[in-house]
């Protein structure tokens, strides 16, 4: 080797950087010399200075030297001011709101603010719908944090584990958890001793006619069977129209199980159904079934809505007008009344063993003691100037003393006498000739939808100078419009299905008066210049209700109202108007003399054969 290449070698070994420098510029010791006026403390006297408490100037978060805070880059989990500053007061104060909000807000709240995040995951694209919305109805219980300060048969939990089996979900899948063995065992036991009784989730069909089958009552002849319903059909039933099935889970299903006989369920009801519907949408669990569905969020925000209003109606149903005219005219609906059986009553077998123990006396009359008038239950309304109360011969009371006649006097004026209507029901009626121009007509029993639902009208024009002293008609029915909201109700035939044969068809009741169109029967003839005859089956009816605001909000179109509705008919008709000054009104109105039921828009009933 030759010493040029020794050369080259020992280039390749040598290093290219610089040689390292071992001593750094702040290596000590040796220390450096102290500054002049400085005093260096030493560790064990330190004493540590933190953060001042009462903030510095401009409000600033000092040391306790005063000295200004410094934000650094890295922030830390305990970072925050610890001077009393503006800064400080409002995080606290929001913190402070933060937890009270949290606090008050409804369990619907909370969900809110994630569920837009929240999917089905791990969802098998190749499953089958059943598969589908049985594991979308599982995640759905796991991924949400359900309120436990409902009592039970109430809240949202309930009404989510009624729907579940309502559309055909195992039990193990409704709490999100397999079944313990010891729960498993109770089941299978409960289940063999069950095995022909019906778990109250299913329809009713009618039995089957069977000649060779005796029956020893009538009721178990008519009484009917329980159809029991796989779950597998269930979920096939609800699959195949979600939106309909929905609507049946809101309304007929909820009054017939008695849901929402409970206040807390009215709200829980359909905000429960409507994350359900929206969570399967944002998942896009079912594809097939997604048109129906997003169909289905129209019913239930109408259901948000009118599921608590009807609640609230049947609380304030009759209202006062209604129940001013039936507290004058009587009730005209069906029910309890004294039936004459001609057997003695207990009272009888008390008053013949009091004659037997003590012999009646007879008291001398004189013309200074003359008996006065007493009252007596009347035989009926017809009798004794249509009184309630008629006069005895004898002068007593019931039990041998004379009464005050003045007494007679004023129960006879507030029964004979139309003044009565303005002393006592004015307030609540309005106009005080009512009475003087209408009387109870056509009284009947049906299941009718709101059609529409009138304002009231303007003030009636008043009465010109010389005006005739008569009641006038058309100016009583005038002021009625003005003081009342008018509801237009449509006949609602089989709005049951069935089920419910009072309501099923109108009736016309006993103590209707005027001629009606029988289904039929060929229809009478009209009173001249008087209004239409009324057709039951599809005449409307315009309902009087009282203008309060509060109430009337709860009323919304195709909502269905059940009752006894009597007309207000006319006692006489008003003169023919001349030509050019327009028609006549035919509108008759009407007042509910009893409530019976309600629907809301969306009521729908299962198939019979479902």
């Amino acid at each position: 080797m030759s010493a040029a290449d020794v050369d080259v070698v020992s280039n390749k070994n040598e290093s290219p950087y610089p040689p390292l420098n071992r001593e750094h510029r702040l290596t000590f010791p040796p220390f450096p010399p102290v500054p002049e006026g400085v005093q260096i403390v030493p560790f064990k006297e330190f004493k540590a200075e933190g953060i001042r408490v009462d903030p510095g100037p401009d409000d600033e978060e000092v040391d306790t030297y005063g000295i200004p805070t410094v934000m650094i880059k890295v922030k830390h989990g305990n970072d925050e001011c610890k001077t009393n500053t503006k800064r400080k007061r409002a995080v606290e104060a929001k913190k402070a709101r933060k937890k009270g909000l949290a606090a008050s807000r409804v369990w619907w709240e909370q969900w809110e603010d994630a569920e837009k995040l929240k999917f089905v995951t791990g969802l098998n694209p190749a499953a089958s719908r059943f598969e589908r919305i049985q594991a979308a109805c599982v995640e759905f219980t796991k991924d949400h944090v359900w309120p436990i300060t409902f009592a039970s048969e109430t809240g949202p939990t309930f009404i989510w584990e009624k729907f579940q089996r309502y559309i055909g979900i195992p039990e193990s899948d409704i709490l999100g958890q397999e079944k313990s063995k010891k729960a498993k065992k109770k089941a299978a036991r409960r289940d063999d001793e069950m095995s022909d009784v019906d778990d109250g989730d299913n329809e009713e069909i009618p039995p089957a006619a069977d000649s060779a089958v005796a029956s020893t009552t009538q009721a178990d002849t008519f009484a009917p069977k329980k159809k029991i319903i796989s779950n597998e059909e269930k979920l096939t039933t609800f699959l195949d129209e979600p939106e309909k099935s929905i609507k049946i889970f809101l309304s007929s299903y909820a009054q017939a199980k008695g849901y929402i006989w409970a206040d807390a369920n009215l709200d829980c009801l359909p905000r429960v159904i409507r994350f359900f519907v929206e969570y399967l949408l944002r998942s896009k669990v079912l594809p097939d079934c997604e048109q129906s569905l997003r169909r289905s969020l129209d019913s239930i925000n109408a259901g948000l809505i009118e599921i608590p209003n009807c609640s609230a109606i049947a609380k304030v149903m009759p209202d006062k007008f209604s129940l001013g005219c039936q507290t004058f005219w009587g009730r005209k609906a069906d029910g309890y009344s004294v039936v004459e059986t001609g057997l003695p009553t207990e009272w009888d077998l008390i008053a013949s063993r009091i004659e037997e123990v003590e012999p009646q006396t007879k008291k001398q009359k004189t013309e200074e003691d003359k008996p006065k008038p007493s009252l007596t239950w009347a035989p009926s309304w017809g009798q004794t100037g249509d009184a309630p109360w008629a006069a005895s011969a004898e002068g007593l009371d019931g039990w041998g003393q004379p009464i005050d006649t003045s007494l007679v006097e004023e129960a006879a004026s507030d029964v004979v006498d139309d003044s009565a209507w303005d002393m006592t029901s004015y307030p609540l009626i309005g106009p005080a000739n009512l009475s003087s121009t209408h009387a109870p007509g056509i009284v009947e029993r049906s299941m009718r939808v709101i059609k529409s639902i009138i304002p009231v009208g303007p003030p009636p024009p008043a009465p010109s100078q010389g005006a005739s002293a008569e009641p006038d008609v058309a100016a009583v029915e005038a002021e009625l419009e003005h003081k009342f909201v008018r509801v237009l109700l449509s006949p609602m035939i089989d709005w049951d299905g069935g089920e419910s044969p009072a309501l099923r068809r109108p009736t016309i009741l006993k103590t209707s008066n005027g001629p009606v169109i029988e289904e039929g029967v060929e229809a009478p003839a009209a009173p001249e210049g008087g209004a239409k005859l009324h057709d039951p089956l599809n005449s409307d009816i315009t309902l009087l209700i009282e203008n309060i605001p509060e109430q009337v909000q709860l009323l919304r179109e195709g909502m269905g109202i059940g009752g006894t509705w009597v007309q207000l008919a006319r006692k006489v008709e008003p003169p023919k108007k001349k030509k050019g000054k327009g028609k006549s009104k035919k509108t008759s109105y009407w007042y509910l003399d009893e409530f019976t039921f309600i629907t809301p828009s969306f009521w729908t009933v299962a198939d019979e054969d479902a």
